[in-house]
This record gives C-alpha cells, sequence and structure tokens, in this order.
C-alpha cells in the first residue's frame, strides 16, 4: 500500500506540536496526581474540605437536572418510566467509583482472574489460614510465614464490605489499563505493586520504631487487603489515562443506595484520593497506632505505579490516545474544527492508516473533490481490508468521482465483485480504470475487462482488449492465457463471418 499522496496531503495541513503533547502527557500526572495533592496532604489538608462540599453542592443541586433527563426519557422513547429511571439512576453507595469514560476494546482475563482469586480466598480460606496470611501475621509466625505474608496479606480481605469495595476498584482502573498494557506486564505491574506498597511500610514502620525508640509499634502493625496493589494500578492510570474522566457516585436526594454517576477529571479524583491517604498516613505515623485503613500501603503502591508508569514511558502512548479523543471532541464542535484538522493531521502522520482520521478529513473536504482525494483513496485502501462491504458502500456513495480516488488494487477487487453480482456496467468502470493505472493489478484487471466486454456481446471491445493484453504482458501467464483466448474470439467471429457469408448467399 502506497502513501505517497497521502503523505503529501498531510504534509500540508496545520498540525499540532507533538512534542508540545508529550510534554504536557509527561507534566499533567506529576502536578496534578502527586505534586499538588502530595503539598495538600502534608501542609494544607484543609483544602480537601472544598472538594467535598462540591461533592455535596452537585448531591443537592443535579438530582431535578437527573429526573428531567428521565423525564424526557420516559416520553421520547418507549421505555417504561422505570426503565427510564434506572438508566440514569444506580444502586451503588455514594462515593464509590463506577467506571470511566474509556472504551474497553478487549475483554480484560488478568483483571477477572484477580477479582476471582480474590473472592474465591474470601470464601474459601478459615479464620486461622487468614491470620497467618496477614502482614504481619498474628499469632507467634516463623519467618516463613512472615515472608509469605508478604504476598498473600494482598489477597486477603476482613469482611464483604471490604472485598466488594477493593474488586470493584480493582476491574474499573485495571480494565482499562490491561488491554493498553498487555496482560502479562499488567500482572507483573500489580505484583510489583505489592512489594512496593509493603516495602514502603517496612519503611516507615523502621523511621517510626527509631523516632519513638521503641520497636512494639513494629510488631503491632498488622495489614491485608488488596488496596494497596490497587493503588499502584491508580498511579500507572494517572500516567496512561491522564485524559480518562471517572464516574463517581453521587447520591440521590440522599437516599441509602442511590446514587447517579458524575464524570470527573480522573487526573483530579486520584489526586484527591492520594491527598487523603498522605494526610491520613501522616496521623497514622505521629500516632504510632494502627488506622482501620492502611494509608502507608496506599501511599507507598501509588508512588510506585506513578514511578513505574514513567519508567515505561507510558505518558507517550497516553499522549497519541489523548490527540485521538480531544479530535474526536474538536470534530463534534463547530467552533473547533481547526483543532480537530491538527490532531487528525499529527495522528495521520504517524499512523496513516487510522481509520477515524482519514474519515474526518474525507468529511471536511466533502466539497473540494481535488483536497478529499488522496483520503479518500487511503480510505478505501483501509476499509477494503478491515470491512470489504463498508468500503464497497463508501465506494458507490462517492461513485463516479470514486474511480479515480481508488487506488488500482481495490478497483480490480471492486471489479471483480460487480463481475461476480452481474453489474457488467460497474464492472467494466471499475476494470478499466484499474487497467490504466500502473501496478500490479494491471494485466488481471485487463483481463478481466476482457471477461466483462464478453458477458455484455461486446466482442469487438474483447478482442481490443486482449490484444493489448498481449503487447503488455507477452510470456506471462495472463499474456500467455490472453493469446489463447484472442485465438478462440478470432476463430469465433471468423466463424461467424462464415455462417453469415453462406447465409447470403
Amino acid at each position: 500500500m502506497s502513501y505517497a499522496k497521502l503523505e503529501a496531503a498531510v504534509s500540508a495541513e496545520p498540525k499540532c506540536d507533538p512534542l508540545i503533547q508529550e510534554r504536557r502527557s509527561l507534566a499533567k500526572p506529576l502536578l496534578l496526581s502527586f505534586l499538588l495533592p502530595l503539598f495538600i496532604g502534608v501542609f494544607a489538608p484543609s483544602l480537601i474540605r472544598p472538594f467535598i462540599y462540591l461533592f455535596y453542592a452537585a448531591a443537592l443541586l443535579l438530582p431535578g437536572v437527573i429526573l428531567a433527563g428521565v423525564i424526557y426519557d420516559w416520553l421520547g422513547n418507549s421505555q417504561s418510566l422505570v426503565s427510564a429511571f434506572f438508566k440514569r439512576i444506580q444502586p451503588l453507595p455514594y462515593g464509590t467509583i463506577s467506571g470511566t469514560d474509556l472504551k474497553i476494546n478487549s475483554m480484560p482475563w488478568g483483571t477477572l482472574a484477580l477479582v476471582a482469586a480474590n473472592t474465591l480466598l474470601f470464601f474459601a480460606l478459615p479464620i486461622d489460614t487468614v491470620k497467618r496470611g496477614v502482614f504481619f501475621p498474628l499469632g507467634e509466625p516463623t519467618l516463613l510465614h512472615v515472608a509469605v505474608s508478604f504476598f498473600s496479606s494482598a489477597f486477603l480481605h476482613a469482611d464483604i464490605f471490604h472485598l466488594l469495595g477493593n474488586m470493584l476498584f480493582l476491574w474499573v482502573f485495571g480494565s482499562v489499563l490491561e488491554p493498553r498494557l498487555g496482560t502479562a506486564l499488567f500482572l507483573l505491574i500489580y505484583l510489583a505493586s505489592i512489594v512496593v506498597s509493603h516495602t514502603f511500610c517496612l519503611i516507615l514502620l523502621s523511621l517510626q520504631a527509631l523516632s519513638l525508640g521503641t520497636f512494639e509499634a513494629f510488631w503491632g502493625f498488622h495489614s491485608l487487603g488488596a488496596s494497596g496493589a490497587i493503588a499502584g494500578l491508580m498511579g500507572v492510570f494517572a500516567v496512561r489515562a491522564f485524559f480518562a474522566k471517572i464516574k463517581i457516585a453521587v447520591p440521590f436526594l440522599f437516599i441509602p443506595f442511590l446514587s447517579f454517576p458524575l464524570a470527573v477529571q480522573g487526573n483530579l479524583l486520584i489526586g484527591l484520593f492520594f491527598s487523603m491517604d498522605v494526610m491520613g498516613g501522616v496521623g497514622q505515623f505521629e500516632k504510632a497506632a494502627m488506622a482501620g485503613v492502611d494509608y502507608w500501603a496506599h501511599i507507598g503502591g501509588y508512588v510506585g505505579g506513578l514511578a513505574i508508569g514513567y519508567l515505561l514511558k507510558l505518558h507517550r502512548p497516553a499522549a497519541r490516545e489523548a490527540s485521538e479523543l480531544n479530535a474526536e471532541r474538536f470534530a463534534a464542535r463547530a467552533f473547533q474544527k481547526k483543532e480537530a484538522a491538527g490532531l487528525y493531521a499529527d495522528i495521520l502522520a504517524r499512523d496513516p492508516q487510522n481509520e477515524k482520521a482519514l474519515k474526518y478529513f474525507c468529511t471536511l473536504y466533502r466539497y473540494n473533490a481535488k483536497k478529499r482525494a488522496p483520503y479518500l483513496e487511503s480510505l478505501l485502501q483501509v476499509l477494503e481490508r478491515k470491512n470489504f462491504q463498508e468500503a464497497l458502500s463508501l465506494f458507490e456513495e462517492n461513485y463516479p468521482s470514486s474511480l479515480q480516488s481508488a487506488s488500482g488494487d481495490v478497483l480490480l477487487k471492486f471489479g471483480l465483485h460487480y463481475l461476480r453480482t452481474g453489474d457488467f456496467m460497474r464492472a467494466s468502470s471499475c476494470l478499466e480504470t484499474a487497467g490504466e493505472k500502473q501496478g500490479p493489478w494491471q494485466a488481471k484487471a485487463l483481463y478481466s475487462l476482457a471477461g466483462a466486454y464478453e458477458e455484455m456481446d461486446q466482442s469487438e471491445l474483447v478482442v481490443e482488449v486482449l490484444e493489448k493484453v498481449l503487447a503488455s504482458f507477452p510470456g506471462t501467464p495472463i499474456g500467455r492465457a490472453a493469446q489463447k483466448d484472442l485465438i478462440e474470439q478470432k476463430a469465433f467471429k471468423s466463424e461467424g463471418d462464415q455462417k453469415t457469408a453462406e447465409k447470403g448467399q
């Protein structure tokens, strides 16, 4: 597939600077999800309160809008009032996150396996086994128990609500990350987050013991749950999906277990969680006593996840995906077409087969055939390989101007399709145009064109095309086939002329 024409067209488009986009993808998570939340959590925890006020303000102000949307859906569609209600209202406790605005393009089997493992262990293990698997183990543990508990504690949970909360967070972040990282890397990062979160706990326990001059708190530390590993996924998410919005459940009329989803910028929400963990972690260090939440594991896992994200340079593919999403958003707004074109031009410079970008420029230049031609040609090539019927529909929508826009190999395939379905006029148009374009398809296109003319009883055109094939491709299999057909055509014509003469006598 040649993209020379497309490259020339794209180079003439005003593009966004990819370096600026990459720098933004590097700085945004670092600022919004780490530095600012760290400062707030350590030095200004009172600043967390306004965000909580905003959350409750949304709970007070938005239910009316939600109800209006329910009534609109009910009046405008055939669905019942109940189904319209639960389309916008969900049976979730407020404050939980229920998903993101990103598409899940493949089944996250690794995430499902982790959820299944945590759930199975929760219901299958007796309490004595759980006590030995807590980090640090309860009772009088051996060195082996301590070593095993370093990992086993991340798969154990205190109660059903602890399990459900962690598994919900694991699904929300894991289902988005796994398709973007690959299952193997995703699981490796999950295990690494367990190591980092517990190592951070050990470091803070040691510092705390040194500052107090006693190791009593050290041996009294007990922790369990997947939250440290999940915090690591949140750190990676902040880098790889910094552009995403996270849906958080806002209470609906403050009715228990009834809420509506509110999409919030992901970095801000994750940064808020981190601020609260930092604030709790500082208190946990100062009080030298176990809190109900292992804030240190959260902090260690999260910072480790951020570091892993940057070490793997995940901000680079994130910048590219952000460009695509922003381009879609800009394209939907009439006053931001220039920004959309710049982003899509940058995308095509990196990925000439990007279907969305090609479709955008085909739509943008629908009244300018010259500018549209290279985009239409490339789009037909891309669609023909992915979805032949869609490519054929696009070709027919733009017929006959698409004859000149389409490449020779695509025209050959279209022509053969029309030949099989009996549309000989369109088949001859495609094959004739393909035969005029230089390329490896030319011989087959001309030879097939002769077949189309034969079906149309255009014997003179059949002979003319076969002679052209024989002259242009002598010694090739198609040339030899054309020579054989030409002899038969001339013999048939001679026999027909003889019969006509005999009738005339």
